[in-house]
């Protein structure tokens, strides 16, 4: 599964502020829950409006959610104009884009050390196990960022060695080609 969110980016344009990060996730899933306001308006009020949630999603690093609004945008900017049924399928996918990334948003902020250490008052080994292998189904780099969130956040106790032991379980093959592919200038 490809991410719908990247975590990692999130975190390093917010200085690390996970509450920040959450606050600004939280308003943009309750503000572009629904997309079917995007159907009302002309065309500048659609591409506007798809231009909008593209840039919100891209800075919240909601990956798949800002290129299918960019699609939104550019399928506007188009002539002649979409069919109705057309901007309908675009608006479709937009929605499942938003779906999927909310998902993923939730895996990982449920899986964040504060998160797990309140609900289950200390008891965290097995369920950082449970968390990183569920956030591993869902985002390599996702589920490495909370491990290393976790390592810094815990004191250094029996706790790092369930977190040394989940993230050896997990697979990180994915993670190695997407880093691959994006390149890091030394290539």
């Amino acid at each position: 599964m490809s991410d719908a969110f990247d975590w990692p980016a999130l975190l390093s344009r917010v200085n690390g502020n996970v509450d920040l990060a959450r606050r600004l996730l939280t308003g943009f899933f309750a503000e572009h829950n629904a997309v079917a306001a995007g159907i009302d308006g002309g065309i500048a009020e659609r591409r506007n409006w798809a231009h909008r949630i593209g840039g919100s999603a891209g800075n919240l690093a909601l990956i798949q959610v800002a290129e299918a609004a960019r699609e939104c945008e550019a399928m506007l900017l188009r002539q002649p104009p979409p069919t109705t049924e057309r901007w309908r399928t675009a608006l479709e996918r937009l929605q499942d884009c938003i779906g999927t990334a909310r998902i993923q948003v939730e895996a990982v902020l449920a899986a964040l050390p504060a998160a797990v250490e309140a609900a289950f008052a200390g008891e965290s080994d097995d369920v950082l196990a449970v968390s990183l292998t569920a956030l591993l189904n869902q985002s390599d780099l996702a589920a490495l960022s909370v491990a290393e969130q976790w390592w810094l956040s815990v004191p250094h106790t029996d706790h790092n060695d369930a977190i040394i032991a989940a993230i050896r379980g997990l697979d990180f093959a994915a993670a190695a080609l997407l880093l691959e592919g994006k390149g890091n200038g030394h290539d």
